[in-house]
């Protein structure tokens, strides 16, 4: 059961969140060279590949990606709890009909 001070602390947690993450973003990433792993290059290349792009196994270089969907939607659980309930009883997977019967 969610109370207004535990949403309250789930909000300041989360604008805690926010920031640490922008400090590691600004501060740590960059210090580092990422690059994807083998099996995304090789998936990466089945695809354009399949679209019959010109293809590379070079391994391409990743960074740390802030925009999103699932970041960028962390400092609205402090607003959605209380209109909807906690997120266990709810989803944001697309649910096709197929799916649902299986569960009829």
């Amino acid at each position: 059961m969610q109370s207004e001070s535990s949403l309250e602390y789930l909000k300041v947690a989360t604008a805690d969140l926010g920031q640490a993450l922008r400090r590691f973003c600004d501060h740590v990433c960059p210090a580092f060279s990422t690059v994807e792993l083998p099996k995304e290059a090789q998936s990466r290349a089945r695809r354009t590949e399949k679209a019959g792009r010109p293809t590379s196994q070079a391994r391409q270089t990743k960074v740390f990606n802030l925009d999103t969907p699932k970041l960028h939607s962390l400092g609205d659980y402090s607003v959605t709890i209380p209109l909807i309930g906690p997120s266990n009883l709810w989803s944001t997977q697309d649910v096709s009909i197929r799916t649902l019967l299986t569960y009829v």
